[in-house]
């Protein structure tokens, strides 16, 4: 070191040492402070003006001490405004070389992270950190941090400088996952792949694709993924340790809601998501053959078949791939062999689906001729096997103009949209509507929306735009769902408004829910418009005078046999809407559905005689069905009931057991089992203190309970999808607008059970079990506060973290004796139950004398202990914790 570097090192000491040393009480005065310091230096220092930042951005805090933290800001507020200017500028950017960039970069990796994430954007800003000649030296930096990412800001530093392929793009997806997973982060999107290009992107979705198996039995899926991501671990985890574990972290179904959210927002081409597909596909599948063995059971096996080979062909039909990930999952299954032949007899081109190792069976000529024989008995016997079949073969003639197909009510013609410019013609009808009623058919959990159908009707048509026909990615879609909510005047009819919008709003893209509030557009939700019609007189009074019962738990059937006479048909209700061609019955039915809204509209409107409270009565923007403050229910006597909202379980116990009505009752709740549906799972733990039993299978999309004695709970539409699948089960419809105490109350009464007050106990909100003991909060904010500490991006969530310690939470801990006693020598918490070690995190119940772990928590467990104001049950049974409830 020579003698100017070393009178530099002093100038430079000094300056440190004064600027601690400052004790100016506002930022203002510091700054100017600084000023003053920075200039009288820069006269005796023969180095330049970035040696002095980079001097002080060595030394400052990396964290423990506060001190440090705000005299870097300060430096960094002084530099921000002598660069504002462009003259500067220019001469601080001849300043910044390659070499004073690498320096700052390096600095920053060895602050803590919490001290980079509030100075990263302003430093990278001053030296210009993104330019892209240090794009080389940021990827091998990243690369470095990637061994450790949970701790050096990682995720931070690639997300600020968005270069995700410092390590390998699906790898550092993974990364991610993995992440969030930990975390109990939304898994749906990773926020990266908004940011990089189209053909990285589908890279990336078609690595996760690939982790999802396919050519197996469904029923090995999750095992098979496990194993898959299991041996890709093993290859790379030397490099990548962070993926060590990630097997045991993620899971089929996450990878399935991440493809099926990234397809909804972005274009993908069917192969890149193909194995997501073939899950679906399969999954959809499986639950039908549900249905199919359950209608045959029941006596009902012609309908059963039918239904079943419908959704087989449809499905099949649209991605032919499938097949033999279908042979192996339904072949060895009851009636396998049989369905696998007559699936090929029905489409003969998915024989060349097969794999080598299956079509030397399949091929077998007296087995074909078995099957064969069977399949023509079949056909000759029952006439809509035959129709299906004749089906499969008909050849699909799509006219060159829009002509009517069939007819509804006999006068109504309906129209099959089948091309773009069939689009546009029936675009033109649609601008002189003066009413348009509108309805879809869709499959659920199809991968990118499912939407099937859109019918739209008019005063005298019905025009049915095919969404298979033509991709709802086509500009003739959007022209449709523009002129639908933005540009029309007329009355635009739905029926449960939100569940359409959620369907179509795929294909709105930027056009969502705020384009309501409109006051030139009319969209009107006619189920909504009959549940407010309900609080009008004259209204009251119709029903009355045609000797009609009014029905708050109200649906497209229910209100069209009350309002306009029609007994409609729901046959079709769960049909497969996939199928090409579609069968002509199912054609009337779905055009009947949206032409119905525009009768039911004009009825209430002629009843109502009052177009000003009629316009009221049809606002969706003030009686919203996803309003805070849903429309309130009617009771028998027709008085508005208030919903009360947020209700603890101490004042819905309260309300329960003030209702005289449950004394006259015999029925006990320890009598009933129930399964809840996911729409209303909050009751499931407030049933269980009530003494119900409750049924924890897990099923999916409304399949048949193994169990006909129990009893579900369900609401809206939700209903007859239950009913379809559960004939032998009770179904307990009820109004999702109420008030939990309505919700229960309504319960007890449909059961006649008389409440109990014996039966009311604590239950574990995981398997509803009675075998639980008391944890003190203020014992487990203690036990965790270290796991807290390490999780630096979880501070924020606490506003007042400085006043948070070890010693002042072990204090308050001692304090409290109404659960126990902690002992600090030892580390160990006596209570009556139980002796927890705290370091150890394990417990010994006073009845075995054996020390067991306690459950494992999530990185974010302090946070959730933190803002929960209540103690905690440990439940012996599943070894959970879960929030108690004092009442």
């Amino acid at each position: 070191m020579n003698l100017e570097q070393k009178n530099d090192l002093a100038i430079l000491g000094t300056v440190l040492e004064s600027i601690k040393k400052d004790t100016s009480p506002t930022d203002e005065e510091k700054n100017k402070f600084l000023i003053t310091l920075f200039g009288n230096a820069e006269c005796k220092l023969t180095c330049n003006q970035t040696v002095l930042f980079i001097y002080l951005l060595y030394h400052a805090s990396d964290g423990n001490n506060n001190v440090g933290h705000n005299y870097i800001r300060n430096v960094i507020e002084v530099y921000e405004r002598y660069l504002s200017t462009p003259q500067a500028r220019e001469v601080w950017r001849s300043l910044l070389t390659c070499e004073v960039k690498v320096k700052v970069i390096n600095i920053l990796r060895e602050k803590s992270f919490k001290l980079v994430k509030r100075i990263l954007p302003a430093i990278s800003n001053i030296f210009e950190l993104s330019s892209i000649e240090m794009h080389p030296y940021l990827h091998k930096t990243l690369s470095s941090m990637s061994r450790d990412p949970e701790k050096n800001g990682f995720f931070f530093w690639s997300d600020y400088f968005e270069i995700y392929d410092a390590i390998e793009e699906h790898i550092y997806g993974l990364y991610v996952l993995k992440k969030k997973k930990i975390m109990a982060e939304n898994v749906k999107r990773l926020e990266f792949l908004d940011k990089i290009d189209e053909d990285r992107r589908a890279r990336v979705i078609k690595f996760f694709d690939r982790l999802i198996p396919i050519n197996i039995c469904f029923r090995e899926y999750k095992e098979s993924f496990r194993n898959k991501l299991k041996q890709f671990v093993g290859r790379y985890c030397e490099k990548y340790q962070y993926l060590k574990d990630i097997h045991n972290i993620l899971e089929i179904k996450t990878i399935d809601k991440l493809i099926s959210n990234v397809v909804k927002r972005f274009d993908m081409k069917e192969e890149v998501i193909l194995h997501t597909h073939i899950y679906k596909l399969m999954d959809r599948l499986t639950f039908h053959y549900g249905g199919y063995l359950k209608g045959i059971r029941n006596g009902e096996s012609s309908t059963a078949l039918v239904n079943f080979y419908q959704h087989v062909l449809s499905e099949l039909g649209n991605c032919p791939d499938a097949f033999q990930t279908f042979i192996k999952t339904f072949y060895d299954m009851k009636h396998g062999e049989e369905i696998c032949f007559f699936t090929i007899f029905f489409m003969p081109k998915l024989k060349e689906y097969i794999d080598e190792s299956s079509k030397e069976y399949f091929n077998k000529e007296d087995i074909i001729n078995n099957y064969s024989k069977r399949f023509k008995l079949l056909i000759e016997r029952d006439i809509d096997i035959e129709e299906l079949y004749n089906g499969t073969r008909q050849e699909v003639i799509i006219t060159e103009n829009l002509e009517p197909y069939t007819k509804i009510f006999g006068k109504i013609d309906v129209y099959l949209v089948q091309n773009e410019e069939h689009f546009e013609e029936a675009l033109s009808w649609l601008n002189d509507a003066e009413l348009i009623g509108v309805d879809t058919e869709f499959l659920p959990n199809a991968v990118g929306g499912g939407l099937s159908l859109c019918q739209v009707a008019i005063s005298n048509g019905v025009l049915i735009f095919d969404a298979l026909k033509v991709s709802v990615k086509k500009k003739c879609w959007r022209g449709l769902m523009e002129f639908l909510f933005i540009t029309s005047k007329c009355p635009i009819l739905f029926f449960d408004y939100k569940n359409d919008f959620k369907m179509l709003q795929n294909i709105l893209n930027d056009i969502d829910e705020e384009n309501l509030n409109n006051p030139s557009k009319r969209i009107v939700d006619v189920q909504l418009l009959y549940i407010n019609s309900l609080k009008e007189p004259r209204f009251l009074k119709f029903l009355k005078d045609n000797f009609i019962v009014e029905v708050d738990r109200v649906s497209l059937k229910d209100i069209a046999k009350s309002i306009t006479g029609l007994d409609m048909e729901k046959e079709f209700q769960f049909a497969s809407w996939r199928l090409r061609p579609l069968p002509l019955d199912m054609i009337k039915y779905a055009a009947t559905d949206a032409f119905v809204l525009i009768l039911i509209y004009k009825t209430i409107k002629e009843i109502i005689n009052d177009d000003a409270l009629f316009s009221k009565l049809e606002d969706i923007s003030k009686y919203s069905t996803q309003d805070k403050n849903p429309t309130p229910k009617i009771n028998d006597d027709n008085k508005i009931k208030k919903k009360k909202e947020n209700s603890s379980i101490s004042e819905i116990i309260e309300y329960i057991k003030n209702d005289t009505e449950l004394l006259s009752y015999t029925n006990i709740s320890a009598d009933f089992r129930l399964f809840v549906d996911s729409m209303i799972l909050n009751l499931r733990y407030i049933l269980s203190i009530l003494g119900f039993k409750i049924n924890t299978a897990e099923v999916e999309n409304y399949g048949p309970l193994e169990s006909d004695d129990t009893i579900i709970l369900s609401v809206g539409k939700a209903v007859n999808q239950w009913k379809r699948n559960n004939r032998y089960n009770r179904i307990i419809s009820l109004n999702h607008d109420d008030s939990l105490e309505d919700k229960v109350l309504y319960i007890f009464k449909e059961l006649k059970v008389r409440f109990e007050k014996k039966l009311v106990a604590q239950r574990c909100n995981d398997c509803f079990g009675g075998d639980i003991v008391i944890v003190s909060r203020l014992l487990l904010l203690f036990m965790y506060y270290d796991a807290f500490l390490s999780d630096i991006d979880n501070h924020k969530h606490i506003t007042n973290f400085d006043e948070i310690s070890e010693e002042s939470l072990e204090k308050n801990l001692h304090e409290d004796k109404e659960n126990g006693l902690y002992n600090s020598i030892t580390g160990l918490y006596h209570s009556k139950d139980y002796v927890i070690d705290v370091k150890n995190k394990t417990i010994m119940f006073t009845q075995n004398n054996e020390w067991t772990n306690l459950p494992q928590q999530k990185q974010n467990a302090f946070l959730k202990i933190y803002y929960t104001p209540h103690d905690f049950m440990l439940c012996r049974s599943c070894n959970t914790f879960s929030a108690s409830h004092k009442f």
